[in-house]
């Protein structure tokens, strides 16, 4: 048999392994005769004074917070966080939450509505209304859509405390601390103070900041995503449109419309009247109040469909696209039933607007640019243009017409005194309102007088009437600027 070298390499592993085992065991051995013969630990005086086991024990994390809470004096409002199942659930939230603030809001009253799986919450503050949502987390409370509503109203009000979510004990309720600003940075300082959202920085300047704008969403039309919503408004009447569903704000209520087709789109309101247009190229007239449309306008149109529809100065104008997109006719009718004008363009107009007075006919062309008419159908002015128009607005006296294009992110302004001036603006809506022309920038909407303003949601369509109205693919009605 073959019998290794005394001095070979395996022979001299194998023995420093059995080293190893045999001083491991007999640490083990030592260490345990000694635990057995250890002395009894003196008895424990807090069991002898009858605290319990917890109580004795050191705290935990969650319960060291808690106490640092109590011992610098945090007023805590502390609630279930699964809890928002309804919108009166949001409201039952909101009462309680004003007692616990003793007023400080000074809220004049509070609407909580459900707008599909979202909640809406409107708080009649110390001078107006403050609306926003709540995303929908499965019946829990959404801090950073309710929070900004409610310190919104508490700096209308004056006060001098803000609710801030409080780091206390566990992630299966809600703690809000109502501070100063002081009190504030001493909690977040030690760890005490979360952001709204839970992930970003503790941000006490934006929990701090003064009194925001009035307005916000009132309501919004389901539909599938990226699907576009239309706007249109008069004096305190706002109708939007979206897949067929149709839905008025008249500065109360957000009520659905009934009595449209499926597939109308084009809408427009003029001396309180809304019109849609329906896919036979009928549109319906509904009047203040009307849940159903109260009169039909007949276009004497065979074929095609109708894009866009504008009144205004006693005149009707529509355009019908053919099934090709290849022609439209834009037919203008008078307040009487009388055919005052049919066009036949070589392009896909998707945009009319009579002016104020109903003298002059704006027609935006898909790859033609801006053509204006007279109320008898002559052509007045012309200017090309690339791309498809995505907004075409008169201002209020009639002397000033805006269009914008997406191919160059031109918009066009034309007047009969000053002609055409074109700017590279790159908006996405336009709107004239007090003061000029209103510009969206998606996120961003720019008042005449360069006031910055958020919007909220994308803009991608502007109405001024008694305030300013947005909306876009995503089916909300934003009050941008209140009445």
């Amino acid at each position: 048999m073959y019998r290794p070298p005394v001095d070979s390499p395996e022979l001299i592993a194998a023995v420093i392994g059995l080293a190893l085992l045999a001083g491991g065991g007999l640490w083990w051995w030592r260490s345990r005769a000694d635990a057995s013969e250890a002395p009894a630990p003196p008895s424990d005086p807090a069991r002898a004074s009858g605290a319990t086991a917890a109580s004795a024990a050191p705290a935990s994390p969650e319960g060291s917070k808690a106490s640092r809470h109590e011992a610098l004096g945090t007023r805590l409002f502390t609630t279930p966080g699964e809890r928002l199942h309804e919108a009166s659930d949001l409201s039952a939230l909101v009462d309680e939450l004003d007692r616990f603030t003793e007023g400080a809001m000074a809220l004049q009253g509070h609407r909580c509505t459900a707008a599909g799986d979202h909640l809406l919450l409107a708080l009649h503050s110390t001078g107006g209304w403050l609306r926003g949502t709540l995303e929908p987390l499965s019946g829990w409370i959404d801090p950073a859509g309710l929070l900004p509503l409610l310190n919104g109203a508490l700096a209308h009000a004056g006060a001098e405390r803000r609710l801030a979510v409080a780091e206390v004990v566990d992630d299966q309720r809600l703690s809000l601390a109502f501070v100063t600003y002081d009190e504030a940075e001493t909690l977040a300082e030690e760890g005490l103070l979360s952001s709204p959202d839970g992930f970003a920085e503790v941000d006490l300047d934006a929990t701090f900041r003064g009194p925001p704008r009035f307005g916000g969403p009132v309501g919004r039309l389901p539909g599938k995503p990226y699907t576009a919503t239309r706007v249109a408004a008069e004096g305190g009447r706002v109708v939007a449109v979206r897949q067929g569903q149709a839905a008025v704000w008249d500065g109360v209520d957000w009520a659905p419309l009934e009595g449209m087709h499926p597939k109308a789109d084009a809408v427009c309101v003029s001396a309180g009247d809304i019109y849609l247009a329906d896919p036979d190229r009928n549109i319906g007239v509904w009047a203040p109040g009307e849940v159903q449309p109260g009169r039909h306008v007949a276009l004497g149109a065979d074929a095609g469909r109708v894009v866009a529809l504008h009144h205004a100065g006693g005149r009707l104008a529509a355009a019908v696209r053919s099934k090709k997109a290849d022609t439209t006719w834009v037919i203008a009718i008078d307040d009487d039933g009388t055919e005052r004008l049919r066009l036949s363009l070589a392009y896909g107009a998707v945009l009319v607007r009579w002016s104020p007075s109903g003298s002059h006919l704006a027609v935006a062309l898909e790859g033609g640019g801006l053509t204006v008419f007279d109320a008898d159908g002559t052509e007045v002015m012309s200017h090309h243009e690339e791309g498809a128009p995505f907004a075409l607005v008169w201002q209020p006296d009639g002397q000033e017409l805006a269009a914008a294009f997406d191919e160059r992110a031109r918009t066009v302004r034309w007047s009969p005194d000053g002609g055409t001036r074109v700017a590279q603006h790159g908006v996405s809506a336009l709107a004239y309102g007090p003061g000029g022309l209103t510009r969206s920038f998606l996120d961003e909407v720019v008042l005449p007088d360069g006031t910055s303003l958020p919007a909220g949601r994308q803009a991608l369509e502007l109405a001024w009437a008694d305030a300013l109205w947005a909306t876009g693919d995503h089916g909300w009605l934003v009050e941008v600027v209140p009445a």
